[in-house]
């Protein structure tokens, strides 16, 4: 059995590089679930075939975090991946425009995952105004 080489960011990013794996063509094969399409298909997908057989060879590859992108989620879009083999997390991100797509612009970034203790605060439940309805609650 082959093992697989522990690689730090840099060392992915150069991979995904030299691989000619994109920003865009991560989205496209993780998120967008090109990938099997594309290995049913790979005689009429040669090029991308190829990038999905080099992205298999840094191992399991999961998408852990989504922001934007899409009709009404705003401009602004980001993707956080994690190299489980490697414990590596990568961030992509760009602009989303509706009559573009997608651009993923500013190339890759190597963030950390962190546990965030949150407070959250709401408005209290309006009080119901129908005696009738209020009775019903109280039974």
């Amino acid at each position: 059995m082959k093992v697989m080489p522990l690689y730090n960011f840099n060392q992915i990013v150069k991979q995904l590089k030299e691989s000619d794996i994109t920003p865009e063509n991560l989205v496209d094969i993780l998120v967008n679930n090109n990938m099997e399409y594309v290995e049913e298909n790979k005689n009429s997908y040669p090029k991308e075939y190829e990038q999905i057989l080099k992205l298999k060879q840094l191992g399991i590859v999961k998408e852990v975090h989504s922001e934007g992108g899409g009709e009404g989620e705003g401009e602004y879009v980001e993707h956080v991946f994690h190299f489980k083999n490697h414990n590596v997390f990568v961030k992509i991100t760009g602009r989303y425009e509706s009559y573009n797509g997608t651009d993923y612009h500013d190339g890759y970034y190597e963030v950390f995952p962190k546990l965030v203790k949150r407070v959250e605060f709401h408005l209290p439940e309006q009080e119901v105004k129908d005696e009738d309805i209020k009775e019903y609650l109280n039974n």
